[in-house]
């Protein structure tokens, strides 16, 4: 397996993926998590020029390039003056119900494709968004599916695996679309292409009270990559236990108790892709500091998984 560290831990800082590539270096980590999007990456890096800048600035640290996440574009509707993290906010949806923005969203796609393929990274994340709340279910996933299907006949010609990440939320019309392992591996099945899968995000798959040893053995080899972090349950008001949404360092939480039996069904399906510590959450915090404890963790309790 290929440990890496997913550069929105850095956001509020200018020239974010320089400083995330020392910060990820200096910890230890061997490779990178990119993010296509503001305040990380945009268009103009995917210039050949911006392009040959960003493989300098990771060959000068020896960073590989993981994954490439497309999961959110908010590029196309916010300023690039902001400096937070792109959060929830998709851009234009695979599901949209304008045909315009759908093809945005595909051509979007096929230039982080391109952007991955030149910086030698076989693996580009992305999220169906939103069900438009005018949009029936069987036409959002027809829409959905059929962009999914032009995206993978543009990544298999150049060796490019896809993969779905679903996210927890509220579903039906105005919510997430894809939200679970099962819908997402039934998107996989309805496009038929052998070049997409899945992007297990280990809270995700919790907040969802999927049993991720099981969801793994399900996913088998659809499963590309897997996103890495630890979360919290909390007790309501109403005295119910609930899953927090969050990304923490690795060991610092509830999640962690399960991290043997995580690794354990990884190598029952013998998984080889990137695990890639996720931390967006940790911009305003101390990224540095969790790089650092991240690293540390896994290489000292799960090191004989990576290699």
């Amino acid at each position: 397996m290929q440990l890496a560290f997913k550069c929105n831990a850095f956001a509020g800082r200018k020239n974010a993926i320089e400083y995330a590539a020392s910060s990820i270096s200096n910890a230890g980590f061997t490779s990178i998590g990119l993010v296509y999007d503001l305040p990380y990456l945009w268009h103009s890096d995917a210039t050949p020029t911006g392009t040959a800048a960003i493989a300098r600035i990771l060959m000068r640290k020896y960073l590989a390039v993981a994954s490439v996440s497309s999961c959110t574009a908010s590029g196309y509707y916010r300023s690039l003056d902001d400096l937070t993290p792109p959060g929830q906010r998709f851009g234009p949806s695979f599901a949209s119900q304008n045909h315009a923005e759908r093809q945005l969203r595909i051509d979007h796609t096929k230039m982080v494709i391109d952007f991955a393929t030149k910086l030698g990274c076989s693996f580009v994340d992305i999220s169906t968004g939103y069900q438009p709340c005018d949009l029936d279910f069987a036409t959002t996933w027809r829409h959905t599916r059929d962009c999914l299907v032009d995206i993978c006949t543009y990544a298999e010609q150049r060796n490019v695996f896809i993969n779905i990440e679903y996210e927890p939320g509220t579903f039906g019309r105005g919510g997430l679309f894809v939200g679970s392992a099962l819908t997402a591996l039934a998107m996989c099945e309805d496009v038929k292409s052998p070049f997409l899968g899945i992007n297990l995000d280990l809270i995700h798959a919790a907040v969802c009270g999927e049993d991720i040893p099981a969801t793994i053995r399900l996913l088998q080899n659809r499963l590309h990559v897997v996103e890495f972090d630890d979360m919290h349950t909390l007790v309501d008001q109403h005295g119910i236990l609930r899953r927090k949404h969050e990304h923490i360092i690795p060991g610092d939480g509830e999640l962690a108790t399960q991290y043997p039996a995580i690794f354990g069904a990884l190598e029952e399906i013998k998984f080889r892709g990137p695990v890639v510590v996720e931390l967006y959450n940790h911009f305003d915090k101390d990224p540095d500091e969790a790089c650092r404890k991240s690293y540390a963790y896994l290489m000292k309790n799960f090191g004989k998984y990576f290699a």
